[in-house]
């Protein structure tokens, strides 16, 4: 299964003001990932897709809802991002989150 991380570009952090932690830790530098972009689906692609309401209540996480719909826990972004709040913090108890699938299609759609 596709990562977000695939495809991702990376740089070579070697910032003086890291000097301690890098002593501490016995290396030079750090590989960082570079932000990246996903693309939202367009609302031909949505039509595609099959798209189960869920209502947001008390214990609601995202990595639980994509355990539940993805088999996978570590998709919980897909939903943060196909709601478009990338934060559990961004919703409410009783706010309606949309949870896409199937899961392929939608990674497809992010182009990741």
């Amino acid at each position: 299964m596709a990562s977000r991380y695939d495809l991702r570009r990376t740089a070579v952090n070697e910032n003086s003001m890291y000097d301690n932690v890098f002593k501490n830790r016995g290396i030079n530098h750090v590989t960082q990932y570079r932000t990246g972009t996903l693309k939202y689906p367009t609302a031909k692609e949505i039509g595609n897709l099959t798209v189960v309401v869920h209502t947001w209540r008390r214990g609601d996480h995202y990595y639980k809802l994509a355990n539940e719909y993805y088999g996978n826990p570590t998709y919980w972004w897909v939903i943060a991002h196909f709601n478009q709040k990338p934060l559990e913090s961004d919703v409410a108890f009783g706010d309606l989150v949309r949870v896409p699938t199937p899961l392929e299609t939608v990674l497809t759609y992010y182009g990741v």
